[in-house]
C-alpha cells in the first residue's frame, strides 16, 4: 500500500487556505478522514468545495497549510504525487478513452503493461463483485460502469483514500444502490471516502461523518447522527428553517397563488407521453425524474 495510516487517520488536513487573487475562497480549512470512513462534505455553490478537492488531489496549490496523506505529506502540487501517497480523486463524469479496452483505461498511466496488470484488476473486480468485461472497448460502458473504471484506476494504485465527487449526479436509484454496495466493501478494506453531494437521504444512508464547508470556512463537522437535516441546510444557507409562525405564513401565501397561467393536459413527445399539469399564477413548479425519464 502506499503508505500505513496514522492510528487509523488517512488523510490530514491543518489550516489550509487558497486564495485567488484578493478573493480568499479556503479560509485556514482542517479535516480529518480515518480509515474505512465515508466523510459527507456539503456546501453551496462557492463554498470551496471543489477548491479544496483540487488541492488535496494535486491538481491545485494551495497558499497555506498542510495536507497529509497515509501518515505522509503533500508536499507540492501534483495528482502524480498524491496518487503516489495513496489518494485518488473519482470525478463527476468519468474520463474515458472510448477506442481503448477496460483494462486498458483502469491502467492507464501505469508503468506496468495491462497484460501484467490483469491479474490486479481481475482480483479488485472480483473484491467488489462487480460485473465488468475488461476486453470490451469502453465506448459500450454504460455511465454507472464508467464510474466503476475510475474507482479501478485508483484502487489499482494502491488508493486508501477516493474523492467521490457528486457520484450519484447521473445515476438511476437502482445504479446509485449498486454503488452504495461498492462504498461498502471499500469500506470494510478500510478505505477512507470523502463524499460530495447534495442529497441528503443519500447522505444519511451512506455516511457516518459530515462536514458542511460555507464561504471558505467549515462552519459544521460532526457525526452525521449528531445534526438533523435542518440543522445541516442553516449551516450550508445561513437560511433558518421556518417556525411555526413562518409555516402559517408561507401557508397564506400558498393559499394567494392565482389561476393556472399554463395548462398542459395528455402531452405526448419523444420520450414522455401524457403529461398533464398546471403552472399558476405565483407558483414554482418543480419537475423531477431519475436519467432518462423524459
Amino acid at each position: 500500500m502506499a503508505g500505513s495510516p496514522v492510528a487509523g487517520r488517512v488523510a490530514k488536513l491543518t489550516d489550509v487556505w487558497k486564495s485567488y487573487g484578493a478573493v480568499p475562497v479556503l479560509k485556514g480549512v482542517s479535516l480529518v478522514l480515518h480509515a474505512g470512513e465515508v466523510h459527507a462534505l456539503l456546501g453551496g455553490n462557492g463554498a470551496g468545495k471543489s477548491s479544496l478537492m483540487k488541492i488535496m488531489s494535486g491538481v491545485i496549490a494551495s497558499n497555506a497549510g498542510a495536507i497529509e496523506i497515509n501518515g505522509r505529506a503533500l508536499t507540492h502540487a501534483s495528482p502524480a504525487l498524491a496518487q503516489k501517497l495513496g489518494l485518488y480523486l473519482v470525478p463527476q463524469e468519468a474520463h474515458i478513452l472510448p477506442n481503448q479496452s477496460v483494462l486498458e483505461n483502469i491502467c492507464l498511466g501505469l508503468a506496468a503493461s495491462p497484460r501484467a496488470l490483469r491479474p490486479r484488476v481481475e482480483q479488485l473486480v472480483a473484491e467488489l463483485s462487480v460485473s465488468l468485461d475488461l476486453d470490451v472497448q469502453a465506448a459500450a460502458l454504460e455511465i454507472a460502469e464508467r464510474q466503476i473504471v475510475e474507482i479501478l484506476r485508483g484502487l489499482v494504485r494502491d488508493a486508501r483514500v477516493l474523492i467521490l465527487d457528486e457520484p450519484t449526479s447521473a445515476l438511476t436509484p437502482f445504479e446509485t444502490s449498486a454503488l452504495f454496495q461498492r462504498v461498502r466493501k471499500l469500506q470494510s478494506q478500510g478505505v477512507g471516502i470523502f463524499f460530495i453531494s447534495h442529497k441528503l437521504r443519500e447522505i444519511r444512508e451512506i455516511c457516518g461523518t459530515i462536514s458542511v464547508l460555507r464561504d471558505g470556512v467549515i462552519v459544521l463537522s460532526g457525526p452525521l447522527d449528531s445534526y438533523s437535516d435542518a440543522e445541516i441546510i442553516d449551516a450550508m444557507s445561513r437560511v433558518q428553517i421556518a417556525d411555526d409562525a413562518d409555516k402559517k405564513r408561507v401557508g397564506r401565501k400558498v393559499s394567494q397563488i392565482g389561476k393556472p397561467r399554463l395548462s398542459v393536459r395528455d402531452l405526448c413527445g419523444e420520450g414522455f407521453r401524457d403529461i398533464s399539469l398546471d403552472v399558476r399564477a405565483g407558483e414554482i413548479l418543480g419537475l423531477a425524474g431519475v436519467v432518462g425519464a423524459g
